[in-house]
């Protein structure tokens, strides 16, 4: 019981939203460029031990990426970047972190994370009439699953109010492309195919505000 009392002492709830940069890497005929990426999180820390804690809760990010084929029968300079594709994800991550000092703390994270697509956003030029790259990023797995890794500081303000300041890391290891890719060997005469392979990365500065339930700090 004394043991359940100090662990509830040290737990938390926070709240933060930031910006970033995200990417989708393909391994189709086009070159990626990254897109503005934001996340609001929400979430609850509980101490474990000494300096360990751990961290969940729900974030909702917007992702995305945009594509410029390598053949585009407009030639088209003005807006290279003619195909964008947005995602927007409900995410439970599980940080396994770090923490150390007395006034102001520093923190380091790692751990998995899981996401559920919410909705799916693709938008072309009108210009553009290469619908195969649409039609590949359509056909996508509605989860995902990936590492989040960071770091941060909770600079304190008053009471029990901190204002936590962190930077965020998110590398998708799932393939969330359903498509296969088909080649025909012309010198053979042989067809064969490969998955496509489609994984979400993404960064994110965060800032918010985060209060500690029934602790001395």
């Amino acid at each position: 019981l004394l043991a359940a009392n100090a662990v509830a002492q040290q737990s938390a709830l926070g709240i933060s939203m930031g910006s970033g940069i995200s990417n989708t890497y393909h391994d189709n005929f086009s070159k990626e460029a990254g897109k503005r990426a934001f996340i609001l999180d929400l979430n609850y820390q509980l101490t474990i031990a000494q300096h360990f804690t751990i961290k969940s809760g729900l974030s909702l990010e917007r992702k995305g990426s945009q594509h410029e084929p390598f053949w585009c029968p407009t030639g088209e300079e003005t807006n290279p970047y003619n195909v964008h594709f947005d995602y927007s994800y409900a995410t439970v991550p599980l940080l396994p972190g770090v923490t150390f000092g007395k006034k102001i703390r520093y923190n380091v994270y790692c751990g998995p994370y899981f996401s559920f697509l919410l909705k799916r956003k693709l938008t072309k030029n009108d210009e553009f009439r290469n619908d195969v790259i649409v039609k590949q990023a359509s056909n996508q797995k509605n989860i995902d699953f990936g590492l989040t890794s960071g770091a941060g500081i909770e600079i304190p303000i008053f009471n029990k109010f901190f204002i936590p300041i962190e930077f965020r890391y998110n590398l998708g290891l799932m393939n969330i492309s359903n498509e296969r890719l088909y080649y025909h060997e012309v010198l053979l005469n042989e067809t064969y195919s490969e998955d496509m392979v489609v994984k979400h990365t993404a960064w994110y500065v965060m800032i918010g505000l985060k209060t500690y339930i029934g602790s001395n700090r």
